[in-house]
Order: C-alpha cells, then sequence, then structure tokens
C-alpha cells in the first residue's frame, strides 16, 4: 500500500543583466571643403562642445547620464549608446502532495516547471530594463538632435566662410543661428 507524502520543493535564481540600446546617425555637413579640412573644422567644433578624442582614432565622445555618444570625424557618423546592468532574484516554493513511489519523479517535475518559471520572471525583468532602457535613449536623443544639428551647422558655416574667403574678397555675412541660413556677398 502507498503512502501518501506533502513535499516542498525550491528553487531560486540570481543572475546579473545587461542591456543596451543604441541608434547611428549621420551629421549632414556639406562638403564644401576638402575633407580633410572639414574634418579639422569638426573635430574644433566637438571639442568647443566638450567632446574629447578617444583611443579610437578620429572618434571623438562624450559620456552624459549614462549615455555615450561617439562621432566619427572622417566619416561624420554619429553613435549613441545607453547600458543598464541590473541584479535579478527570484525565488519560488511550491507544496506538491504525491505517493511515495512517485516522490523523485514529482520533485524533478516540480524543479523543471520552477526553473522555466524562474527564467520567466529573468526574461521579464530583461525585457522590462530593455523598455526602460528604450525609452531613456529616445528622451535622450530628443535632446541630443539640437545640439548636433548646431555643430553640423557650424562646421558648414566656418566651410563656406573658407570657400568663400578663397573665391574673393568677403564684402557682407548675414546669418541667422535659429533657422541656419547664411547669405555670404563675395567681391571676386
Amino acid at each position: 500500500m502507498s503512502r501518501a507524502y506533502t513535499i516542498k520543493v525550491s528553487d531560486s535564481v540570481s543572475k546579473d543583466i545587461h542591456v543596451e540600446d543604441g541608434i547611428r546617425t549621420k551629421l549632414e555637413i556639406l562638403g564644401v571643403l576638402p575633407s580633410g579640412r572639414l574634418t579639422e573644422i569638426l573635430k574644433a567644433e566637438l571639442e568647443a562642445a566638450g567632446y574629447e578624442p578617444t583611443d579610437k582614432e578620429g572618434v571623438y565622445s562624450r559620456t552624459e547620464d549614462g549615455v555615450l555618444i561617439e562621432i566619427d570625424v572622417e566619416s561624420a557618423e554619429v553613435t549613441v549608446v545607453l547600458t543598464d546592468d541590473a541584479k535579478v532574484q527570484e525565488s519560488l516554493e511550491r507544496t506538491i502532495d504525491t505517493w511515495e513511489e512517485a516522490i523523485e519523479e514529482h520533485r524533478e517535475e516540480a524543479k523543471e516547471k520552477m526553473a522555466r518559471d524562474l527564467q520567466s520572471k529573468v526574461d521579464s525583468a530583461e525585457r522590462k530594463l530593455q523598455e526602460e532602457v528604450t525609452a531613456k535613449l529616445e528622451g535622450v536623443l530628443g535632446d541630443l538632435k539640437p545640439e548636433l544639428d548646431r555643430i553640423a551647422n557650424r562646421v558648414t558655416s566656418r566651410g563656406l566662410k573658407e570657400k568663400a574667403a578663397s573665391m574673393g574678397e568677403i564684402q557682407e555675412i548675414t546669418e541667422d543661428e535659429e533657422t541656419g541660413s547664411m547669405t555670404i556677398r563675395v567681391k571676386l
């Protein structure tokens, strides 16, 4: 005759999760001067905006609120990356009614189900963290776009002024910083 048993099965998980989100875009700089000269102007403008050269050749960066902004001065490509880490700790405990002959079988089944449930909780925490990182990145991009536009406009503006000066004597320059429009009158 089989005896009935009530057993408790528990399991826990502790996992470090790492999420990352990023975007790439390009600064829109008119090629009014040879690329080498525009690169030098871009470097100067980036340094004025608080960017510093990195170990990577031709890349300037700045980190702000955990957001890494990298700009390749040769290609004018901008990479914005945000990462975050979290530690997830979850545990489960189950009580199972079984009989003597099936204790080990039911214990293993319960452990397998708990392992799946724990993994589901970890995956859910990771998805939530990813959503938070993506939302924060979208907010940062909204704030960063005007700054990048100003840098691109200043580089293009300086390039146009140099180009105009090489063509003749500059008589007048009219600029509107808000719209980015510029009029240069040159005497040839």
